[in-house]
């Protein structure tokens, strides 16, 4: 060693641990994932509420009630000469 090296020696200081037992750190960690687990549960419960408001939303804005009119085109041939006009309806088909 070169003669202007230092050693220091520093004390292990074994007076007090610096970790808790395993059963502490245990139960912190126990609490901690019950802790967890109960603000999931209140947030799912928290949302369920809202998603159906919104489902019932989303459905009301894309359902849309038209009354469309029954409009024929004419009855026409291949040649594009009349098949049937409006009035002419067979005598089996006429009410009486």
């Amino acid at each position: 060693m070169p003669a202007d090296t230092e050693i220091i020696l520093i004390p292990s200081g074994r007076g007090a641990p610096l970790m808790a037992k395993p059963l502490v750190r245990l139960r912190v960690v126990e609490v901690g994932l019950a802790a967890a687990l109960l603000a999931l549960v209140v947030r799912r419960a928290g949302t369920a509420g809202e998603g159906r408001r919104y489902a019932a939303a989303a459905k009301a804005q894309r359902t849309e009630h038209v009354v469309l009119d029954a409009r024929r085109a004419p009855s026409t041939t291949g040649m594009g000469r009349a098949c049937a006009h409006a009035g002419d309806v067979s005598p089996r088909h006429r009410t009486q």
